[in-house]
């Protein structure tokens, strides 16, 4: 597959885990999680800075959802960590966003002591 057919699959999966979520579908919430792991896994092994670049905008997706999943996948990850805090900072703050808020704040908990 294409490297940016990935991060497309990416963006998708992550938008449509947000919808299960809000709509209590955790099952499939829980599906489109294990994807989007495995999608981010195989855009950042590919070492390919273009697509590691296209990712990364992902954090200026309009989708809550879409920003909290990438900045989370890439609060660790060299030269986007700060990049990434203000996006889950941000999100954190959003009490519009359904349950994107408790994500971003998951996701900076765990930022320290785990890597996405």
């Amino acid at each position: 597959m294409r490297l940016n057919k990935l991060v497309e699959k990416y963006s998708l999966a992550s938008a449509l885990r947000g919808r299960y979520l809000e709509d209590g579908k955790g099952e499939l919430a829980d599906e489109h999680a294990k994807l989007i792991f495995d999608l981010k896994e195989e855009i950042l092994s590919s070492q390919d800075q273009e697509t590691i670049q296209e990712f990364a905008s992902l954090m200026k997706d309009p989708n809550p959802y879409v920003r909290v999943a990438a900045a989370t996948h890439l609060i660790n990850y060299h030269p986007f960590q700060e990049k990434a805090k203000a996006v889950l900072e941000s999100e954190k703050l959003d009490k519009t966003n359904g349950f994107a808020g408790p994500e971003a704040m998951v996701g900076l908990l765990v930022m320290k002591n785990i890597k996405l």
